[in-house]
């Protein structure tokens, strides 16, 4: 003797079911899913699969943002210094986070203080509203920011 079910229809009314046998006939004329919800306390709902795997992709592909890299040297030209700045503002406009990174060349004189002014110099060249993601960050000959869009 199988035992009575809960289906929950696509309406979400509460039906008493005698077996899960009946709720797939259920499900079958309705042309719709047969979705355990609570194996436990036997609850099943009746939905379109098809139209569920499709929002649940759609929002997890609006979730996720990507992180874009910029690098710099500190010995750029003022050219190549503009044509990476407008790659970050494209960036941006796409709602991609943008790591900045400068390299310092090797045996440099130039201090973390000096490259903070170039990195605060490249930040204000940045057209596009954007806000600070990450603070400064000094590893070696390497110093990062993160920003995103606003």
């Amino acid at each position: 003797m199988s035992k009575q079910i809960l289906l929950i229809s696509e309406n979400g009314e509460k039906l008493d079911v005698p077996s899960i046998k009946r709720a797939e006939e259920i499900a079958k004329e309705k042309d719709l899913d047969l979705v355990c919800v609570n194996e436990e306390k036997l609850v099943y709902k009746l939905m379109d699969m098809s139209k569920n795997k499709y929002k649940y992709k759609k929002k997890q592909k609006q979730n996720v943002q990507k992180t874009k890299e910029v690098k710099f040297s500190v010995n750029i030209a003022s050219h190549d210094k503009e044509t990476k700045i407008k790659s970050i503002e494209k960036f941006l406009s796409k709602k991609c986070k943008v790591k900045i990174t400068i390299e310092k060349p090797k045996r440099s004189p130039l201090t973390n203080r000096e490259i903070e002014e170039f990195l605060n110099e490249i930040l204000c060249e940045i057209i596009s509203k954007f806000e600070k993601d990450s603070a400064i960050s000094f590893n070696g000959k390497i110093t990062n920011m993160t920003i995103r869009p606003i």
